[in-house]
């Protein structure tokens, strides 16, 4: 099994075979964004600020696929209707 693995920015960082692999990915991520924020806050929370704009960009854009999904299966539904 494999496990996604997210930083707590919530940026991907990777995959890990195990759940002890992925706690010590997340732990290790963690650790060097925190000496990133410590070293250069204003880089950091530039990256922060990209970070929430690519959430942001990747919300909508979930939220438009189940829009196109919804409307696929209403115009599937009344095809079979009208084909019966």
């Amino acid at each position: 099994m494999f496990y996604e693995c997210y930083n707590k920015l919530g940026e991907k960082i990777g995959w890990a075979r195990s759940k002890g692999e992925a706690e010590e990915k997340i732990r290790h991520a963690n650790l060097m964004l925190d000496l990133e924020q410590m070293k250069d806050p204003i880089k950091f929370a530039e990256r922060v600020e990209r970070t929430q704009q690519k959430q942001e960009k990747e919300r909508k854009g979930e939220g438009v696929a189940l829009l196109v999904g919804g409307i696929m299966v209403i115009v599937m539904l009344v095809a079979c209707a009208i084909s019966m």
